[in-house]
């Protein structure tokens, strides 16, 4: 193999990471300065750790499997699992969401599982938007900006409330002529009563996020892995280095470039088009370095992680989990298809963000 082989590995599972650390090598070289921490990122990185931690407890304990697993048999399997997958988003993050998921869904007998991946990625990127702590950007751009946790909700809701009947509908005909059913298998094994603590936890890692309780009390939830459950603590720290760089990266760029976007700035389509080259973390990370308007970055960010396949992580989960199980020539029809619905979805939230600016203006 030779001494590159590792490293290509490295780079092509981690590409995100990759990216990251080169441009903040890039940055700081032409920056000729390091930059200082951020108290508010470093809170940032600590709630995300904490989340991670209490999502991957529940799904060691089998939690999360028997939520996604209890979704129905025939034709209702599929609205069913684009449905788990919508509304699991919210609270665990769309990525963790899809990674139980979607192995669920290529064991479930359905004649075209692609189709239904494809609108389980969707449903994770649009429910996942829905929240502030329902995907990494939301919870940078939520801390970030002090917004109040309803005033968020609501500047978005519109998005994901526009999707969801287009995609349960979807999910219903993705079902059509399924093979199979999970009726013969036998039902997820749960961890009762470490669910149940994880589930104590998670909500006490919401409430910190919410600003309802106190952040140092977010250590309740990696004292309880540390000593409890060990297998909670194998999260995505790749993810967690990712998000450091990156704000090394936004903070050199803001010493190069100045501190602010014009008022006549477009960041909507700045941020959504910049999501669909370098992902919409980096994007939301990079772009609120320069603007004020968390509302359009906001929903630049949510729109632009449909459309291309490194437009958001959760869309190169679900890709990764149905090529791996396929030859070449269904991979690349899967990638043609998967690229068309993300870019039809990508046009309808641009549509729907220009009707909601139409009828709500800043």
């Amino acid at each position: 193999m030779g001494p590159i082989a590792p490293v290509r590995e490295f780079i092509r599972r981690e590409w995100l990471l990759s990216l990251a650390v080169a441009a903040f090598l890039m940055t700081s070289l032409a920056a000729r300065t390091l930059p200082r921490p951020d108290i508010h990122e470093l809170e940032i990185l600590v709630l995300l750790a904490a989340l991670f931690t209490a999502v991957r407890g529940l799904e060691a304990c089998g939690s999360l499997a028997a939520v996604a697993g209890s979704v129905g048999n025939g034709r209702t399997a599929g609205w069913g699992l684009v449905a788990a997958a919508y509304f699991l988003s919210m609270i665990v993050t769309n990525d963790a969401a899809l990674v139980v998921i979607c192995p669920l869904t290529l064991a479930s007998g359905f004649r075209h599982p692609d189709r239904v991946i494809i609108l389980e990625a969707l449903a994770a990127n649009a429910g996942s938007a829905m929240t502030p702590m329902g995907n990494p950007q939301n919870l940078y751009l939520y801390w970030h900006y002090a917004v109040p946790p309803l005033r968020f909700m609501a500047e978005i809701a519109p998005l994901g409330l526009v999707f969801l009947p287009v995609l349960l509908a979807a999910g219903w005909w993705a079902a059509a002529g399924r093979t199979g059913d999970r009726t013969g298998r036998p039902p997820t094994r749960v961890d009762q009563p470490r669910a149940w603590a994880w589930l104590v936890l998670l909500t006490l890692a919401v409430l910190v996020v919410l600003h309802l309780l106190p952040l140092w009390t977010i250590v309740a939830v990696f004292a309880f892995g540390l000593i409890a459950h060990r297998a909670s603590l194998r999260i995505d720290y790749a993810l967690l280095a990712t998000f450091i760089f990156l704000f090394g990266s936004s903070a050199n760029l803001e010493t190069l470039a100045g501190s602010h976007l014009g008022p006549d700035t477009p960041v909507f389509l700045y941020s959504a088009l910049t999501s669909q080259v370098m992902s919409n973390v980096p994007a939301a990370t990079l772009f609120a370095r320069f603007t004020s308007d968390w509302r359009d970055l906001l929903w630049g960010v949510s729109v632009g992680g449909f459309g291309s396949l490194p437009a958001s992580v959760a869309n190169l989960i679900a890709y990764r989990a149905f090529v791996a199980t396929v030859d070449g020539g269904r991979a690349r029809r899967f990638t043609a298809t998967f690229i068309a619905a993300g870019a039809a979805a990508f046009g309808l939230g641009c549509a729907v963000f220009a009707l909601i600016r139409v009828v709500r203006p800043h």
